[in-house]
């Protein structure tokens, strides 16, 4: 009788410790799954805020490509301006004696205009939005969005374009350039395009 009592007590820490082992072990393996399911749970988070990204990068992209048609005839008229007050006799040079410099001279302040109007009109449809939680699949107010930041660019680069150009033109090279009004046409044309591009990689 003292002897099965013994082999009892003996056995009893035996059992504790197998019990107590087995309970770690399950505190270990829910603690994992704890933490496996939270690391999901942040990649999923990750992968959904690349998706709206990425869906809105893809919008945008394509916004600016159908709004590329619209933008060249506004780009082109604005471009000519300098070229069409230069050619009268304010600034005595000809369109015929001048027409590779008119037409080099045009053709760069194009492309940069619309480089200027696709950045900024780009930049501040990205902001406006995220600010107004514009959803992507909504097309319609995406296209809204898109048709009101793009004509806020054209025309804020516009008035700063031709405003820097007249000041330049008139005000700082005018008397400078009397005799050569082809330097002032080219720099202050070409400049003022060049800024606004510059700006509308910065501007919102």
């Amino acid at each position: 009788m003292s002897q099965s009592h013994h082999d009892q007590n003996s056995r009893l820490p035996h059992k504790i410790g197998t019990s107590q082992n087995n309970k770690n072990s399950f505190n270990n393996t829910m603690a994992t799954k704890r933490k496996n399911t939270q690391s999901l749970k942040g990649i999923n988070s990750i992968d959904k805020i690349t998706g709206e990204f990425s869906t809105k990068d893809a919008a945008t992209a394509t916004s600016s490509s159908s709004a590329l048609l619209l933008l060249l005839p506004c780009a082109v008229l604005t471009a000519a301006l300098p070229g069409y007050i230069f050619s009268t006799a304010m600034f005595d040079m000809p369109l015929d004696a001048n027409q590779v410099v008119f037409g080099a001279v045009t053709l760069v302040t194009v492309v940069m205009l619309v480089m200027a109007y696709i950045n900024l009109a780009d930049a501040r449809y990205l902001a406006k939005s995220s600010e107004l939680g514009i959803n992507s699949t909504d097309k319609k107010a995406v296209s809204a969005c898109f048709q009101q930041t793009l004509a806020f660019s054209v025309w804020k680069n516009n008035v700063m374009f031709i405003v820097t150009q007249l000041f330049i033109s008139f005000v700082m090279l005018k008397g400078a350039t009397a005799t050569f009004p082809q330097i002032n046409y080219v720099v202050s044309t070409v400049l003022p395009a060049g800024a606004i591009v510059w700006l509308s990689t910065y501007s919102q």
